[in-house]
């Protein structure tokens, strides 16, 4: 099965290269003794990837996902659309998520580029691609303009 290197290797891609491969799952042997297992015990890997695949959920990690992916997505405020997600700002010393850089054209004719705090997302919709933060239209409209040049995050408002 082809692979997209720019998402994580889940449960789910591991599954779908056993199957094509028609391999026995390595997480289906529960038993670390091996030969010493009676043979009456073994599960029948088939049946047991099976039983897997049916009651496996669609999306194991909900957590991991590609940033170009976030970078796509519209950005709603209380009271509307503000934008889309160009770009986020990353805390070296723990790998979080500080900030969003929204492009408001889409909103505001000649918009701008404007940092939202992460603390200030309401809800992700993975499936429509939209993020909704607890900020009005206005408080995004009135924010100062973001700029790679002078980027120091403990001075960004937003």
């Amino acid at each position: 099965p082809s692979y997209n290197t720019e998402k994580p290797i889940s449960r789910q891609y591991e599954i779908s290269l056993h199957q094509y491969y028609q391999w026995s799952g390595y997480w289906l042997l529960g038993n670390p003794y091996g030969i010493l297992t009676p043979y009456h015990n073994i599960p029948d890997p088939e049946k047991a990837a099976a039983e897997e695949l049916s009651t496996a959920p669609e999306h194991t990690n909900e957590h991991l996902r590609s940033g170009v992916e976030i970078m796509r997505y519209y950005v709603d405020a209380c009271n509307g659309n503000i934008g889309h997600v160009e770009d986020f700002l990353i805390e070296d010393e723990d790998w979080r998520i500080n900030y969003l850089i929204l492009d408001t054209r889409n909103w505001w004719p000649g918009g701008k580029k404007v940092a939202i705090a992460q603390h200030w997302i309401e809800n992700v919709d993975w499936n429509s691609s939209l993020i909704k933060v607890e900020l009005s239209k206005e408080v995004v409209k009135n924010s100062p303009e973001f700029s790679y040049e002078n980027v120091n995050q403990k001075e960004i408002k937003v």
